[in-house]
């Protein structure tokens, strides 16, 4: 029983040691990571997760209505690869909207931007 006591505080004392800090930085780093996908990854993540859950929802019940959400799906796809990453002068245009380009880029942006929004 004296063992298991003594097992009992050192855990009690180790976990008393253990500071906050650990957990904040890995807290932290996780969600540098999620903000690093851009709304166009997540969105289509999202689109084809859908598709597939309910495409196998209706397949497995064996449903009549299997063809119509096999339409359904491809539709749903088709949205999601029309989706891209985006780009440049639209990523640059936000970088300046939030202080993060220097005036060098900025005028280099400028003599460049030809491209038209689609």
């Amino acid at each position: 029983m004296d063992n298991y006591q003594s097992l009992l505080t050192a855990n009690a004392v180790a976990t008393r040691n253990c500071t906050k800090v650990d957990y904040d930085v890995t807290t932290l780093v996780a969600r540098q990571q999620t903000q690093k996908r851009t709304l166009a990854t997540v969105v289509a993540t999202t689109i084809t997760s859908t598709a597939s859950s309910l495409f196998s929802n209706r397949h497995s019940t064996g449903s009549e209505d299997s063809v119509n959400t096999s339409s359904q799906q491809s539709s749903l796809t088709a949205a999601a690869t029309r989706l891209a990453p985006m780009p440049d002068h639209l990523r640059s245009f936000v970088a300046k909207k939030r202080g993060r380009i220097s005036e060098n880029e900025e005028n280099d942006e400028n003599n460049n931007d030809t491209s038209v929004l689609h």
